[in-house]
């Protein structure tokens, strides 16, 4: 009745243009987006078809009356009609993992086909987390995740080529449908027949290697349109881009004018941030991965590092919506990073060869030496969010452990990250060439970043607690030679030191202050402060160790000695500090805010 009904609207508009002398152009047509990213099979060849026809009759996956049409898919691709082969096969492999699908969740009447009281069951249902009645669908685990995470990409997926709606739907040209799809969907369905071949006569057929090397590669798939997936092929490009930066040439005679301009305080906060965070995202790298060994000069190791953790899988089926908003987020800021790494290039190039030309006038000559001064803070500021999308990226699946005032937190925060990113392709465009705006803006973006990350609020630590909290119950312990000494680590470094409350609790809090932790000299007050790996961290990744000398009778303050730190021993404080007391203030240490004494815990 369709059909007829369809037929007879094309004789009735036919009939009505005729008339009107009007034409009715076709919509143009689209083509498969991501297609080359998908292509993990090689070409079927003719004896990858012999063994497809034998192993199809075979097969429990392929229904018994629908063989011919398998065939006919098989005689579609022989003779290049790559369309009409999908098409069969699409419809193919619907019926066989319907089939399994009423198998695998108990529900055989879902084989029927639609009913007046029953929908058919499609691609939708089959591939879904959950059936109808909230159940979870049994399928993904027959099937197993690179199974699946195939037929997304190709069916489902908002960013791959989603070859089922668009031949169904008239978008694509029948006669220029690429081989490439056509070949990796043959290839998929000849796994699948294999896997619900008798185990008997699975061994024979696994003797030819080019089955074994298919069914390799269909057992090692990962995602490739997931929005995870799109957003590493995003970092790594991004980083491919800016890593031509360090290869931009300055014009001769512009050293010393640029080397000036690099001068300015909010240029060295800027580095002087971007080495603070830096050292607090490597903190939480896997073991595995390399550290780059200078934080200053980041270019050095930084693609081999983004490389690995853009290599790390990440779980990409069925992800709830909390992660795919946050992935959302990184893939705009990951656009914008892009977008001004293209603009700083193109407008470099362009400077530079009228800089050579000589056809720069005066106010241009000094922007562009402005541009060169700021590409050397913009450079390690586009590689720091880089480096924290990829982490927070590892560990994306941790956000189910924020409630929901947590979530929104850390949500706007990657929202002002987002904006600053949009805020600086705007002031590094050809149009605007604001570069000391721009450093502004980045000096106020690091701030935030550095805030944040000192909330812990970040996913890198959910997935990996601070050891700072570890190291408090570890260290919390009694030194007998020390007068009964207790040392408290907290996880915002404060330390409680005795005998310098001012209320006679016999503790006092100290914090140290999170930047400016050199390994110099003790100071005098408490001499034996040492450092060691196992303890705490100050924010370049040295470890902390505090061990207070032993009160001497009859000394000064309070019974307070000074002793000399072990040699070699790197420990904290300024050399040249002559106070012996918490009165005389070291420049490197500060009291805790309301410099409130804490009463000493209860012993055990």
């Amino acid at each position: 009745m369709m059909v007829l009904l369809t037929a007879g609207l094309g004789q009735l508009l036919q009939g009505h243009l005729r008339q009107t002398g009007r034409t009715l152009a076709h919509r143009p047509f689209v083509t498969l987006t991501n297609l080359e990213d998908l292509i993990v099979f090689p070409d079927v060849t003719h004896e990858v078809l012999a063994v497809l026809e034998e192993v199809m009759r075979k097969s429990a996956f392929a229904l018994k009356p629908m063989v011919p049409c398998w065939e006919a898919a098989l005689v579609k691709f022989k003779s290049h009609r790559f369309a009409d082969c999908a098409i069969l096969l699409l419809t193919q492999l619907e019926a066989g993992l319907r089939k399994v699908f009423a198998t695998v969740n108990a529900c055989p009447s879902r084989l029927l086909t639609a009913e007046s009281t029953a929908l058919y069951t499609t691609f939708d249902e089959i591939l879904a987390k959950h059936l109808n009645d909230g159940k979870i669908n049994q399928l993904p685990l027959f099937l197993g995740e690179p199974a699946m995470e195939f037929l997304w990409d190709f069916l489902n997926h908002q960013e791959g080529p989603r070859v089922r709606d668009r031949l169904s739907h008239g978008e694509v040209s029948l006669p220029e449908f690429p081989r490439e799809a056509a070949n990796q969907l043959l290839a998929f369905s000849f796994v699948l027949l294999l896997r619900l071949t008798d185990e008997d006569l699975l061994p024979v057929f696994k003797e030819k290697a080019m089955v074994r090397s298919l069914m390799g590669l269909a057992e090692g798939y990962v995602a490739r349109c997931h929005p995870a997936s799109r957003l590493k092929k995003q970092v790594l490009s991004c980083e491919e881009s800016l890593r031509a930066w360090p290869l931009l040439p300055l014009p001769k005679g512009a050293g010393g004018e640029a080397a000036q301009l690099e001068s300015n305080s909010e240029t060295n906060d800027c580095k002087s941030l971007i080495t603070d965070i830096m050292a607090e995202l490597c903190r939480h790298l896997p073991a595995k991965l390399c550290v780059p060994p200078d934080l200053d000069s980041p270019p050095g190791r930084w693609p081999q590092l983004l490389r690995e953790l853009c290599g790390i899988p990440v779980p990409t089926l069925f992800c709830p919506r909390t992660v795919l908003e946050v992935l959302t987020v990184f893939r705009k800021i990951g656009a914008c990073c892009c977008r001004v790494s293209g603009q700083v290039t193109a407008s470099w190039e362009r400077r530079h060869q009228q800089w050579v030309d000589r056809s720069l006038r005066s106010r241009q000559r000094r922007n562009y030496l402005r541009m060169a001064s700021s590409v050397k803070v913009l450079s390690p500021v586009l590689y720091l969010i880089l480096l924290l999308i990829a982490l927070e990226l590892v560990n994306i699946h941790t956000i189910g452990g924020k409630n929901t005032s947590e979530y929104q937190q850390y949500l706007r925060f990657l929202k002002s990250v987002l904006q600053y990113t949009e805020n600086l392709a705007a002031s590094t465009s050809q149009d605007q060439n604001k570069w000391d705006e721009a450093v502004s803006l980045t000096h106020a973006a690091l701030l935030k970043m550095w805030t944040f990350s000192e909330k812990k609020q970040m996913l890198i630590h959910l997935a990996k607690k601070p050891t700072s909290k570890v190291i408090q119950r570890q260290h919390q312990r009694s030194d007998p030679r020390a007068g009964n000494l207790r040392l408290t680590f907290r996880p915002r470094r404060t330390v409680h030191l005795p005998g310098h409350s001012p209320s006679g609790s016999g503790l006092c809090p100290v914090s140290l202050c999170p930047r400016s932790l050199p390994p110099w000299s003790a100071p005098p007050w408490a001499p034996g402060l040492q450092v060691c790996s196992e303890s705490s961290v100050d924010s370049r990744g040295a470890g902390l160790c505090w061990q207070v000398c032993p009160a001497s009778p009859g000394a000064g303050n309070g019974g307070r000695k000074s002793c000399p730190c072990p040699a070699g021993t790197p420990s904290l404080g300024r050399p040249g500090c002559s106070w012996t007391g918490l009165p005389g203030r070291c420049p490197r240490l500060f009291p805790a805010p309301g410099f409130v004494p804490a009463a000493p815990s209860a012993p055990g």
